[in-house]
């Protein structure tokens, strides 16, 4: 499966940075900021992944830190750690804990 993802992944980077390139008609501008439009929202899909999963924990009643065992005040600040990092963020998959709890991990 790793080989698939970094084959498919690379067939896939080669494909949109062509594209990128095309629609850039040779605008070195234009195209850095098409690059940097693409990453950003790659990011932003990331993140309300990884709220969303931050909320349902929360809700299901995992208030405390998962490593120090503290209980949280609110959302805010509370980082996701993925149990095994070798799968993606899910409920299943993930326990919130403090940021500097995430830190000495």
């Amino acid at each position: 499966m790793k080989d698939n993802v970094k084959r498919i992944g690379d067939e896939l980077l080669k494909h949109i940075r062509f594209v990128i390139h095309e629609a850039a008609q040779g605008d070195t501008t234009f195209e850095f900021k098409l690059r940097r439009w693409i990453y950003a929202r790659l990011q932003l899909d990331e993140r309300k992944t990884k709220n969303s999963i931050k909320q349902k924990l929360w809700d299901s009643g995992k208030t405390k830190c998962q490593h120090c065992k503290k209980k949280f005040s609110s959302l805010k600040g509370i980082e996701l750690h993925r149990i095994n990092s070798s799968l993606e963020y899910s409920v299943e998959n993930c326990e919130l804990i403090h940021k500097h709890c995430h830190q000495k991990i």
